[in-house]
């Protein structure tokens, strides 16, 4: 399974401007979970540093980090900060105590609270002091931008994915989030991971470029099937190199992608203003029907024709279709469901949908439609020529009017 933390650093040290006059510094950090956080803090240079603790105010007595006689004291630490927390390396002499907080979780929201002693040059006493207090905010990124792509069955498709950071990769991992634990592929270098990968997509995934150049995963789905919608998420982890050239591990989601395939039964349909046509929906189960609807996508909740319960139902009818459309055969035979469409108008152009619900099936109009139209409705030569007879026939009186216009 990929881990789901990612690491990097948020350095704030060269945004720190602290008052002369000792009031305590505020600051606000957001930080997302699985990174590492510098909460800052500096005490003055030019005095001994005797103590340092760092507190969260809903801890109560608990400790998040304590530092006295140059050294970490875990006495009293609250246990979910022991070893996840630090000063920086060499900066405590310098008078830099900021802390160092690794692996963050949504628990470590809060307001942390800086307070050191020092003791200056002839002063006896070495009191407790707050410097700093920082409200850090670990909230989890927003999720990527999700992409519709749009894919007939059969075909090939390509849902990009690139790495914008130089790094190498080491793990790709395409999931959908309707496949529970299961991968649709998962790469980890050197090689694919079958055991976890879903049965449906076996031998009909493959990275675009398997060497992976210029941080490019994008996935090639083959013959692509209605079962194959859903939202898909490209997940990756690389190694880059920091300053210091050694090796951190960063995992990033890079892309979401809606994958919409169109069903096999889609056929478009051309006719003319004034035909009447029949719109095919034929089911291949020869049960008794028990209900059919005919939708038009741009009606919203309307219905072209609703039938159920043994009688059709006019009251979610569209009234643009009503004494315009009949079934085939009411008595639906052989399972015909198909639109007898009269009177057409270049209005009644658009997508059609035809649902069957057969006797002894659970009803669910939400379901896939049997068959999808796209219908084309041209204005056709007839209305042309019925305009033309018109015009030259007797009935066709033009008037004439005049204007005055006033000089």
């Amino acid at each position: 399974q990929v881990k789901k933390n990612r690491f990097m650093f948020i350095v704030l040290l060269n945004s720190l401007q602290f008052s002369a006059s000792g009031c305590a510094d505020r600051r606000n950090v957001t930080a997302e979970p699985g990174q590492n956080v510098v909460l800052p803090c500096r005490a003055a240079g030019n005095k001994q540093l005797i103590a340092v603790e760092w507190s969260r105010s809903d801890l109560e007595s608990d400790y998040v980090l304590r530092y006295r006689d140059e050294r970490l004291d875990e006495e009293n630490q609250n246990p979910s900060f022991r070893t996840r927390v630090a000063l920086l390396d060499g900066a405590v002499k310098e008078g830099n105590v900021s802390l160092v907080l690794k692996n963050l979780t949504a628990d470590d929201s809060g307001a942390y609270e800086c307070r050191v002693a020092q003791r200056g040059a002839g002063e006896a006493n070495a009191n407790m002091k707050l410097i700093s207090t920082v409200y850090l905010d670990v909230a989890p990124p927003p999720p990527p931008d999700q992409i519709d792509i749009t894919v007939k069955p059969g075909q090939e498709a390509i849902l990009p994915c690139r790495l914008t950071n130089s790094g190498l990769i080491k793990v790709v991992d395409w999931t959908r989030n309707d496949l529970g634990s299961d991968s649709v592929l998962l790469y980890r270098s050197p090689q694919f991971v079958t055991d976890q990968q879903h049965e449906s997509f076996k031998n009909r995934v493959d990275l675009k470029d398997r060497q992976m150049k210029n941080g490019d995963a994008s996935l090639v789905l083959k013959n692509v099937a209605p079962e194959d919608r859903g939202t898909y998420k490209c997940q990756v982890i690389y190694k880059g190199a920091n300053n210091n050239k050694t090796q951190s591990v960063y995992q990033v989601p890079v892309s979401t992608f809606h994958l919409i395939s169109v069903s096999r039964n889609q056929h478009s349909i051309t006719a003319e203003s004034g035909q009447n046509i029949i719109l095919p929906c034929q089911v291949s189960d020869r049960s008794p029907v028990m209900v059919v609807e005919w939708k038009k996508a741009e009606l919203d909740s309307y219905s072209v024709l609703l039938f159920r319960d043994s009688q059709f139902d006019s009251e979610h009818q569209h009234p643009s279709f009503k004494g315009r459309v009949d079934l085939r055969d009411r008595q639906m035979k052989n399972g015909d469901a198909s639109l007898v469409l009269r009177h057409l108008t270049t209005d009644d152009s658009g997508t059609y949908e035809c649902r069957v619900i057969l006797t002894g099936a659970k009803r669910n109009l939400v379901a896939e439609p049997n068959i999808i139209i796209n219908l084309t409705v041209s204005p056709g030569e007839s209305v042309w020529v019925w305009i033309r007879d018109f015009i030259h026939s007797a009935e066709f009186q033009p008037k004439i009017f005049s204007v005055g216009i006033n000089q």
